[in-house]
């Protein structure tokens, strides 16, 4: 089976080359949408081999265009004609930690939706409803200078905005059956609602997809898990960069990605990463020729 690694990046070209020839494997192809805001010329220069989003937008933190821009991308991969098994979303300062055979293997016999969701189960009542008011209630209006200034300054006196589905927020990092994303580009194409609803929400990207597919015949397969690796214990507004000190952690947990790695800061992790990958690959062929002897 085929599977799609959908990879977004705006930044570090030589990093997305070596990135790209990390995750080149005869079972998955690679796609990339590159921010309109950078040169895409580096990129292609970089990584010939991938398949480049020609839709490309304007990104902006926080804001519609993360969303949309990921729609443009799932757009022409349903176009590509392949059907594929899965569609991996990755950053481009994403690093591959397993073998791609062990990724392939796995997602052939998974059959269920990979996207991180929290709910009112799991996070407090109070902050709940905080976060909810927050993501889903209030209006956000693009400000050049501060996606965030409008909001903090205006944007309390509107009416809430009414809900479409139930609030879940999880990762703007997923990985979907190529069946689900599917049926997310035709329910944005058929509910045209969902968009002017969401198109003024504080970080959509971290709420839409989680909300739709909670409402959706996917629901019973969703599996709050990703597998990257992300340390947020920085407490920013993203995860802190990783080093080589991050290693023997990012090794040891179930990711399959480490993010976010910097090989402009840090190249050493990414060198100790394609080595245990390349030791890993080779300890998993060794196993087969071993039970296949026996």
């Amino acid at each position: 089976m085929r599977h799609a690694i959908l990879i977004h990046a705006h930044r570090l070209p030589e990093q997305f080359g070596r990135l790209c020839a990390a995750l080149r494997h005869p079972d998955f192809d690679i796609y990339a949408n590159i921010d309109a805001k950078s040169d895409i010329q580096p990129f292609r220069d970089a990584a010939p081999q991938v398949k480049f989003i020609t839709n490309r937008i304007n990104i902006k933190w926080g804001h519609w265009s993360q969303v949309e821009a990921t729609l443009n991308s799932m757009r022409c991969i349903a176009d590509s004609g392949n059907d594929y098994g899965y569609v991996i979303f990755i950053s481009g300062q994403d690093y591959p930690v397993r073998p791609l055979d062990e990724i392939a293997e796995f997602l052939d016999m998974a059959g269920q939706e990979f996207i991180g969701t929290s709910s009112k189960s799991v996070i407090d009542k109070k902050e709940f409803r905080r976060l909810e008011k927050r993501y889903t209630k209030r209006w956000l209006f693009l400000c050049r200078k501060s996606p965030l200034s409008v909001f903090n300054k205006t944007l309390h006196f509107l009416p809430d905005k009414k809900h479409i589905f139930p609030f879940y927020k999880g990762s703007s990092w997923w990985n979907l059956t190529f069946d689900c994303v599917l049926y997310i580009l035709d329910f944005v194409k058929t509910h045209p609602a969902i968009v002017r609803s969401y198109c003024r929400s504080l970080c959509p990207d971290e709420i839409f997809f989680q909300s739709l597919l909670h409402a959706s015949p996917f629901k019973d397969r969703l599996v709050d898990r990703i597998f990257r690796y992300m340390d947020w214990s920085a407490g920013e507004s993203g995860p802190r960069t990783l080093t080589v000190a991050d290693f023997e952690a990012i090794i040891s947990s179930d990711a399959w990605f480490a993010r976010k790695v910097d090989i402009a800061k840090d190249a050493k992790l990414a060198d100790m990463l394609d080595a245990h990958i390349s030791a890993k690959a080779g300890t998993d062929q060794n196993t087969v020729r071993q039970s296949t002897i026996q």
